[in-house]
């Protein structure tokens, strides 16, 4: 799937298949493993399949939020990787999913429609109680940095590669690499593939690193 609304889509499918294939009326034992495609990062609508909450403690964008953000006076990306504030993730995870520029936020249209589609799996994982966890497997993928600018050495302009993927859980290049370095690329790595499972009657006993 190249959307979030189409990862939403085919992982919410596989659970509801899964429930109509058991002979309780509670979720069964489930192991969902492979390329999903998306780093699963807070704040992602994916992400929310792993948070068993009540529906009125999932807080929404608001308007004197949105207008607060709009004039901070850092827009470094410090204060949208903030952990302490979960709508603020979700900020962040729009303007990947939407290709957005570097410390550029997302209209307040892009904002609701995320909300929106992260609210509706979050009542999905409630109301069939789904309680999914993720093997801690890191990074899956390296390759060349999709999202770092690159400087002409000869006309001195910026081409910026955008991908919607982020690059590390603190968005620096794996080999301590300045994006934007004159004439040349640098690698990242990303979290590309997982094992979601029921880990209300699933344990994982061992696992190992998908990169050397």
């Amino acid at each position: 799937a190249k959307s979030e609304e189409q990862r939403v889509q085919q992982l919410q499918r596989c659970l509801e298949r899964s429930l109509e294939l058991s002979a309780s009326p509670y979720p069964p034992p489930l192991i969902i493993a492979g390329d999903y495609n998306c780093e699963l990062f807070p704040g992602s609508c994916v992400h929310a399949f792993l948070q068993n909450v009540k529906r009125d403690e999932q807080d929404t964008m608001s308007e004197a939020a949105y207008n607060a953000l709009h004039i901070a006076d850092d827009l470094d990306g410090s204060g949208l990787n903030s952990p302490e504030n979960e709508v603020q993730y979700r900020i962040r995870e729009c303007s990947r999913a939407n290709r957005l520029p570097s410390n550029t936020l997302p209209s307040k249209e892009q904002l609701q429609s995320w909300d929106n589609l992260h609210a509706s799996v979050a009542s999905f994982v409630y109301d069939h109680c789904w309680k999914l966890d993720r093997v801690k497997t890191g990074c899956t993928r390296v390759a060349y940095d999709h999202d770092e600018e690159i400087i002409d050495d000869d006309s001195e302009s910026v081409v910026q590669h955008t991908d919607s993927q982020s690059r590390t859980d603190n968005d620096s290049n794996s080999d301590g690499c300045v994006p934007g370095k004159h004439g040349r690329k640098t690698m990242a790595q990303w979290h590309l593939d997982h094992i979601l499972y029921t880990s209300h009657s699933l344990v994982p006993l061992g696992k190992w690193s998908t990169l050397e």
